[in-house]
C-alpha cells in the first residue's frame, strides 16, 4: 500500500428503530454518496453505546480496532508507544 492508498472504514450504529437518522440504509447512502467512497468496508450495528459495559456486545466495533490496531494481538501499551504497523486509515461514521 502506498502513502496515498487508504483503507476506507464506514461505521454505522443506531440505537433505536424509527427515524430516518435511525436508518441503517439511509446513513450509508448518505455518507458514501457524500464523500464519493468506492468500496469502503462497512460495519453496521444496533444497540446502545451508552455504558461501556456492554462494549463487548459491539462486535463490529471491535472488529474495526483488529483492523485498525491489530488489538487481537497489540497490548494498549504498545498502542500508546506507538509499536504497532502504522496504516492509512479513514474512518467514516453517522453524525
Amino acid at each position: 500500500m502506498t502513502k496515498s492508498e487508504y483503507i476506507d472504514i464506514c461505521y454505522f450504529r443506531v440505537s433505536k428503530k424509527g427515524e430516518k437518522e435511525q436508518d441503517l440504509d439511509h446513513q450509508i447512502e448518505v455518507v458514501l454518496e457524500r464523500f464519493k467512497l468506492k468500496n469502503p468496508l462497512i460495519f453496521k450495528e444496533k444497540g446502545s453505546a451508552y455504558k461501556l459495559d456492554n462494549i463487548k456486545n459491539r462486535e463490529e466495533f471491535l472488529k474495526i480496532l483488529n483492523i485498525c490496531f491489530n488489538s487481537n494481538n497489540i497490548t494498549i501499551t504498545d498502542v500508546f508507544l506507538q509499536k504497532y504497523e502504522k496504516k492509512n486509515i479513514r474512518i467514516f461514521v453517522w453524525d
